[in-house]
């Protein structure tokens, strides 16, 4: 009991200076990542910034490069940045839910924002920090399913596309395809359920919403 009360100050006083240590290392650690989100982003205006770059997030990607629109993708898993970054994309390691990192990936001068986590809560949190930062950009959610979709849009999202609906829809126009609808028509049924659904094709023409 004697020696414990005796080293317990010595104890005390190592533990503080490492905490104090260990706190460093995270600052510093992300001091580093925010600058290489910066870097990637510093040279791109009128971008599309993309939160997660998984499946999704990297079909996305696929698209905007076609149309020759500038992106950054935000990603935290090493494995999906190594691969998508040696097929040339200019995705780079980063929380999307730390107000920092969006700030640094110029959420500022992006012209749009897209969201694909799995995580409904985490996405969330993303549309929040950043609606709040622009109040006016849109910001393109993907969801799993339709059970999330009332939240997402309350938190800020312009639109959010559930997959279960979209793949549902796909699967529908394949069946009546398969029960000798022509695809034109089966197709027709597809673009009037997703102009219904979609806010940003309500008012179109159904020969003039794509597949």
């Amino acid at each position: 009991m004697l020696i414990s009360m005796f080293i317990a100050p010595f104890l005390i006083s190592r533990a503080a200076r490492l905490s104090v240590d260990l706190g460093r290392g995270d600052w510093a650690h992300g001091v580093t990542i925010i600058q290489d989100v910066a870097v990637h982003s510093m040279a791109l205006k009128d971008h599309v910034v993309i939160c997660g770059f998984g499946r999704v997030g990297s079909r996305i990607a696929e698209f905007l490069t076609l149309e020759n629109i500038a992106f950054i993708g935000l990603d935290a898993d090493p494995q999906c940045i190594n691969k998508a970054q040696s097929q040339g994309a200019n995705v780079v390691f980063g929380n999307a839910d730390r107000a920092e990192v969006l700030i640094a990936a110029g959420i500022g001068r992006a012209r749009a924002a897209v969201v694909s986590y799995p995580d409904a809560h985490s996405a969330e949190r993303v549309i929040r920090i950043i609606r709040a930062k622009r109040p006016n950009i849109p910001i393109i959610v993907r969801t799993s399913d339709d059970k999330d979709v009332v939240r997402l849009k309350a938190a800020g999202a312009t639109e959010v596309i559930p997959e279960v609906l979209e793949s549902g829809l796909l699967i529908a126009a394949e069946t009546l395809v398969a029960a000798g609808i022509p695809m034109r028509k089966a197709m027709d049924h597809v673009k009037v359920v997703r102009s219904a659904r979609y806010a940003s094709m309500r008012g179109m023409p159904a020969q003039e919403v794509k597949p």
